[in-house]
């Protein structure tokens, strides 16, 4: 700040800018750097599931005894660790040593695995079902290098193996206080403003997934009685346009293509005045599309003034080119669409 000051001091204002994107472009990537030394760096202790279960062989239950409680497999003691790892780790620095896992006796790790207390789960039924192959749910665990909080199992997982099992799919098998009459904490607040966005984002959080309770029938019979906020007149008579030629699929959520179809054919779109569009009207494509002909009269069939057209003069062949002339020395009193101008002027 003081180096800021003095530029400031003798007017320099353009090297205080400058001075202070470099200090903050530094900070920024030592920021980076440290941020990435606490997560998948090599600092600090990693515990590899790869050396225990594929080089030494250890099985699962040694370190994770789910037989004395079969509801939650137990994780490992410091002298449990401490049978195999007493003078192995003397050579090692402290942060590489079984040790380092533990304060106070206390296990520090990360158990990505752990339930809350809501949740009906017994470990040691689904070790028996699985013939204790821990990897049939824990997949990949027993080459892992480092345990992450998201290395958890989802409940996707769950359903995913329950359903092929016939398991009851009611939320009242897994949970004690969920069930079909329980709303997530998110749906307290302005959730009738907030849902419509949480769905667009498409999230990954079960409780965001509106699949997970809701069928497509909840959701219509809702919006049928009360259409979103934005739907006001406004939006009936302009803006709805708007949001549909940037994206259409976010109106195919409710409507399907008929219901634009049996509106536009009874009231055009405002901007369709006179001259509409470029000189051959390009744009038309952008909304009717695949086209089934290319004259005028597929979109203009009721034009009552296309029928009283003035017919060509005699001396006017079928192979003449009519802009050489129309257009430049003849203005034209009607967008040039680029059709051939024999199919009105016969």
């Amino acid at each position: 700040m003081a180096i800021l000051r003095a530029h400031d001091e003798r007017g320099d204002t353009r090297g205080s800018w400058a001075a202070a994107a470099v200090l903050l472009g530094t900070l920024y990537a030592a920021g980076c750097v440290l941020m990435n030394s606490w997560g998948d760096g090599d600092s600090g202790p990693a515990f590899s599931h790869r050396i225990h279960v594929v080089d030494e062989e250890l099985d699962c239950s040694m370190c994770h005894d789910y037989e004395s409680d079969p509801g939650t497999p137990t994780m490992p003691a410091q002298a449990l660790c401490a049978l195999c790892h007493e003078g192995e780790d003397d050579d090692k620095p402290p942060e590489k040593r079984a040790d380092a896992f533990f304060v106070d006796g206390e296990l520090q790790a990360v158990h990505a695995s752990a339930l809350s207390e809501e949740v009906v789960f017994s470990h040691g039924a689904h070790v028996e079902l699985a013939d204790e192959d821990c990897s049939i749910c824990h997949v990949g665990i027993e080459r892992s290098e480092r345990i992450r909080a998201s290395d958890g199992l989802t409940m996707d997982d769950c359903t995913a193996c329950h359903q092929p099992q016939g398991v009851d799919p009611s939320c009242r098998t897994c949970h004690t206080t969920v069930d079909e009459s329980w709303a997530p904490p998110s749906h307290a607040s302005a959730w009738d403003r907030l849902h419509g966005q949480v769905f667009l984002a498409r999230g990954d959080a079960v409780a965001d997934r509106c699949s997970t309770c809701h069928s497509e029938s909840t959701c219509a019979q809702c919006h049928a009685e009360e259409a979103p906020l934005n739907h006001n007149n406004f939006w009936r008579i302009r803006g709805h346009g708007v949001v549909a030629s940037m994206n259409r699929d976010n109106c195919s959520t409710c409507h399907r293509s008929d219901f634009c179809v049996r509106c536009h054919e009874n009231t055009e779109p405002l901007s369709h005045s006179g001259m509409w569009g470029s000189a051959r009207n390009t744009h038309c494509v952008s909304c009717h599309f695949p086209l089934k002909g290319e004259g005028c009269a597929t979109c203009h069939r009721d034009t009552s003034s296309h029928l009283f057209a003035p017919p060509q003069p005699p001396d006017h062949t079928p192979g003449a080119d009519c802009r050489a002339c129309h257009g430049f020395n003849a203005p034209l009193v009607h967008v040039d669409d680029g059709s051939n101008c024999s199919f009105c002027h016969q």
